[in-house]
């Protein structure tokens, strides 16, 4: 604790200021002051203890102060580099100094100048003026006001000019911030955050710049910003957030750069923010959103770019006229709000990173767009009125399109400029019936998804060449595969599944190279006789790792029919009751994982395995018909062995004779639940 200062009046040379810490500061007599009792001018003050130092005449007295800093209390210190008054002379250097209670406050009178923090932090008996801060003109480290007293206003700090960082929150009772009329300059920070009685903030009308963020939050009864109208510039980011009786931005019309991101959400009474017409830049990320009553964008006519705009979750929101200038952005999100019905507000827009329009019920058009040619990610989705795409007409640079959700959309006729992109996903478009429009499509690097539509063929990917990774088809009106016929590499899994009336894979005749193909949940399918040219499936992509040929509950599916298959980089998983045999996979040499039938409840025999000679290990179990193995004559390496059990038709000497290869091959057999009435050839 600093006890107070004693003036020495001429009785003694010189007087002694008892610290806490059981140290002294020396200070020179009034009488050899010019300043009258008062020491200020070239007298100097030496600190040898951890407490803060005070010079030039000021008085302290139950502030805590830390830090071991020395103070020096030559005139004109302060800030402003003029004279001083010789009353307001005093500099308080310390790292931080602690205020606690009324007594603290009034402790610092005489204080021209903080070097390091001031730390008004308080509870209910903290204080409840600042009257005798009357001197103050800088604080270098941070002042806070953080005090749940009686303070209404911040009359006291007329003479504040300058500060490090501001911090005023969590003050119950303060209603404006009279009392910094002259601050015009805070170097980094501005937080004016959970005051539940705040209602003006008129008295910042000299604050020019404000060098990091400036937070404006929880301050529910605030209803405008009107105060800050000579502010043009924040350093950092710009927060107003969660300020309940906020009707507009009025007081930022003067601004015009964010250097950080700018977020303006969960202001509940904000209807307009039309005071930021001036806003020419902003930094990484704008945000707008859960502002309910907010209805219109307008007063972001100056913003030509932006980083990345998300406008979301706010429920009246009628358009986007507001971005009629932003002809580029990193990222643009306008989602969940209902009553959007246009965007034309858009018609300056050629270039944007990611463009996502999702959850907007009342959008049927997409006019407005006709500009844009160039988008890094494409989202629509959950637009329940657009029935087309026209307006992007133009768009021929893209690398992911994902429409998903479109319940009214009927065409593609106005993609036909897409040549080529990194994703292609079409999933549960209930009205689409055709992929006319993009018959332009060559190469697609990265995946393709086609799910959940009544399309009954893919004639609109006539051009498709190649897919880099997967291709899904699944859940869709297919009866073929008609459109593919140019497909001759898919670099992952394809995945053709629950596609109930797809009885061919015709369409897929070029195909050469896979990494896995999962055909699953087709009760249609009748032969994989379609897949006449693929020679190879090496492993790659799919649900499960290794797993590179899956055949699964396709109920009329009785043969593989996979008639130049000679090489299988992973494993062959077949659970397919209707399968007779394994005839179409005669080619086949190797299989670089397992075998597994499980359940094939009409296969009969392993015919199609004739030329075999390579497998990791063969697993075959509830197929109750079969009888035969002899298909398996060629292998000559299994080295985790085989297992063959619940086969109940399979006779008991047939097992044996595959034991005996098998085992002379080095590797384990065993088998259980075979017939041992059953004949063997």
């Amino acid at each position: 604790m600093l006890l107070p200062i004693t003036r020495c009046l001429g009785l003694v040379a010189v007087c002694a200021l008892v610290l806490g810490c059981g140290k002294s500061v020396e200070r020179p007599n009034a009488s050899d002051s010019p300043g009258g009792d008062a020491a200020v001018g070239g007298s100097t003050q030496t600190s040898t203890g951890g407490g803060a130092a005070m010079a030039g005449g000021a008085t302290a007295g139950g502030a805590s102060a830390s830090g071991g800093a020395t103070g020096v209390g030559a005139a004109g210190s302060g800030t402003g580099g003029g004279a001083v008054d010789p009353a307001c002379a005093g500099v308080l250097v310390a790292a931080e100094t602690g205020i606690r209670v009324q007594a603290d406050v009034d402790a610092l009178r005489g204080i021209g100048k903080v070097e390091g923090s001031l730390l008004i932090d308080a509870v209910s008996n903290g204080p409840t003026n600042l009257q005798a801060l009357s001197c103050l003109t800088e604080v270098t480290g941070t002042l806070r006001i953080a005090t749940y007293s009686a303070l209404t206003t911040l009359e006291g700090l007329e003479q504040l000019q300058r500060v490090g960082k501001l911090e005023l929150y969590d003050n119950k009772q303060l209603v404006d911030l009279g009392g910094l009329s002259r601050l015009r300059e805070v170097a980094t920070g501005l937080k004016l955050t959970n005051n539940p009685k705040l209602h003006s903030i008129a008295a910042l009308e000299s604050l020019t710049s404000i060098g990091d963020a400036l937070v404006i939050e929880d301050n529910p009864s605030l209803p405008s910003l009107e105060g800050l109208e000579a502010l043009v510039s924040v350093g950092g980011e710009l927060h107003v957030s969660r300020n309940d009786s906020l009707a507009s931005l009025d007081g930022l019309s003067s601004l015009v750069q964010v250097a950080g991101s700018l977020t303006i959400e969960a202001n509940s009474a904000l209807e307009r923010i039309d005071a930021l017409g001036s806003l020419a830049k902003v930094g990484p990320t704008f945000v707008i959103r859960s502002n309910q009553e907010l209805a219109s964008l307008e007063g972001l006519e100056s913003l030509q770019a932006v980083g990345t705009l998300e406008v979301t979750y706010n429920p009246l929101l009628g358009d986007v006229d507001g971005l009629a200038n932003v002809a580029t952005a990193g990222g643009l999100d306008i989602e969940h709000s209902p009553e959007l019905s246009t965007v034309r507000g858009l018609a300056s827009l050629t270039e944007v990173g990611t463009l996502t329009l999702s959850d907007l019920d009342a959008l049927a058009s997409l006019g407005g767009m006709e500009q844009l040619s160039k988008v890094g990610t494409l989202t629509l989705s959950y637009l329940g009125a657009l029935e087309s795409l026209a307006g992007l007409e133009q768009l021929s640079d893209v690398g992911t399109l994902d429409l998903s959700y479109l319940d009214a959309l009927t065409s593609l006729a106005d993609l036909e400029q897409v040549r080529e992109l990194e994703t292609l996903n079409l999933e549960t478009l209930s009205a689409l019936e055709s992929l006319a429009g993009l018959e332009q499509l060559a190469e697609i690097h990265g995946k393709l998804n086609i799910a959940g539509a009544p399309v009954t063929d893919l004639k609109g990917l006539s051009g498709l060449s190649e897919v880099g990774k997967d291709a899904r088809i699944v859940g869709n009106s297919l009866v073929s595969l008609d459109g593919l016929q140019n497909l001759t590499r898919v670099g992952g899994a394809v995945t053709i599944d629950s596609n109930d009336h797809l009885a061919t894979l015709s369409g897929l005749g070029e195909l050469e190279d896979v990494g896995t193909l999962e055909i699953a949940g087709n009760p249609a399918l009748t032969s994989l006789g379609g897949l006449a040219a693929l020679a190879h499936i090496g492993g790659e992509g799919g649900l499960v790792a290794d797993r590179a040929l899956y055949l699964w509950d396709n109920a009329a599916l009785t043969a593989v029919g996979l008639s130049a298959l000679r090489a299988v980089g992973g494993s062959i998983e077949i659970w397919s009751g209707g399968l007779e045999s394994l005839a179409g996979l005669e080619k086949l040499t190797t299989v670089g994982g397992r075998i597994m039938i499980d359940e094939a409840e009409a296969l009969e025999s392993l015919d199609g395995l004739d030329k075999l000679a390579s497998v990791d290990q063969i697993l075959v179990s509830g197929c109750p018909k079969l009888v035969s193995l002899r298909a398996l004559a060629s292998l000559e390496s299994v080295p985790n062995g085989c297992d063959f059990s619940q086969n109940h038709l399979l006779p008991t000497c047939e097992a044996e004779w595959l034991r005996t290869i098998v085992e002379g091959l080095g590797a384990t057999f065993s088998s259980s639940g075979t017939n041992n009435q059953g004949v063997c050839p």
